[in-house]
């Protein structure tokens, strides 16, 4: 037998017998890949992003996923680290007036600083979380990727933004409560109850209008005036049931978790260890709810705003 010949191109020839088939003469050089096989396999090992849309509303928007939502896998993380941060802020808030009560006020000063330090910083992070599931449940996600990392900045800002927004929701409420302060210094043996029922209308109006202007800030992108304040309100018309259900729900979590605070509060050094996540718990279930109210009255306002501009045109 004879060994098969090669060409140019490096691939073996045909055989030049019948009994050198397979050519098995000997070994037969291969000619180089034209694929680059190293290119291929870095490609290989880059994680690939894979777009995806959300998937449809629920049947009932402003239950399913709500109650249940600070529990889910993606979000159990954030609402763990919230309920430490409040707990802990709750405990030095509970040393600072027990040492101002048994020890001095020099205590008092002491454990003030990092008391006001730790509560800046569990609210700037409460808030970038509830911001970031507003944001991700509005756009129609059940399970909320938050993605907050260790930015003490963005954090700052997130506070400021939703301090901002409460800061003018306060002053609305403030304005409702100068009657009721006028007529408390008429009559000063109905001034305690005229004062309390004041202060209760200037809390609820204050709660009433910080979601409209939550919303109306983040659909025109600033808090300072938040411009998209008419079509926020303007979808309250259409969609009354489901305007009526936000409120409902999010003062029944409020009532409650004032009702678990009070009750947690008759053992002792227990408040803090109750109070702190459930805190947590309703924030998330607040922002979930507030989510799923601008996921409702969305389509109404991107249909007022084509309208709008076929309008102009």
């Amino acid at each position: 037998m004879t060994a098969p010949q090669e060409n140019d191109d490096h691939f073996p020839t045909a055989p030049d017998s019948e009994d050198d088939t397979y050519g098995t003469s000997g070994p037969a050089e291969r000619a180089p890949l034209p694929i680059n096989v190293e290119k291929l396999m870095r490609d290989a090992e880059k994680p690939r992003v894979v777009e995806a849309e959300p998937p449809p509303p629920p049947e009932w928007p402003m239950f399913s996923g709500v109650f249940n939502f600070p529990w889910y896998m993606d979000s159990v993380g954030y609402w763990a680290v919230i309920s430490l941060g409040f707990v802990l802020t709750f405990l030095l808030l509970g040393f600072m007036f027990y040492a101002a009560a048994h020890v001095g006020l020099i205590a008092f000063r002491a454990l003030a600083l990092p008391t006001i330090a730790l509560s800046l910083l569990t609210t700037a992070y409460a808030f970038a979380c509830c911001l970031k599931v507003i944001e991700e449940t509005a756009c129609g996600w059940d399970s909320v990727d938050i993605e907050v990392g260790i930015d003490w900045k963005e954090w700052g800002w997130c506070w400021l933004y939703v301090m901002v927004l409460l800061t003018e929701a306060a002053l609305i409420g403030a304005l409702v409560w100068v009657p009721f302060s006028w007529l408390s210094s008429v009559n000063p043996v109905t001034a305690p109850l005229v004062s309390a029922v004041g202060t209760l209308v200037s809390v609820f109006v204050a709660l009433v209008i910080f979601p409209i202007f939550l919303l109306s800030a983040m659909a025109a992108g600033s808090a300072w005036l938040p411009l998209a304040i008419s079509k926020v309100t303007g979808t309250m018309g259409a969609q009354w049931l489901v305007w009526l259900l936000f409120y409902l729900e999010t003062g029944a979590i409020t009532v409650a978790w004032c009702a678990v605070t009070v009750a947690s509060d008759f053992v002792p050094w227990l408040a803090p260890f109750v109070s702190g996540p459930a805190l947590a718990a309703a924030m998330l279930i607040y922002a979930r709810l507030l989510g799923r109210l601008a996921l409702c009255i969305g389509e109404d306002i991107l249909a007022e705003e084509k309208a709008s501009k076929e309008k102009r045109r």
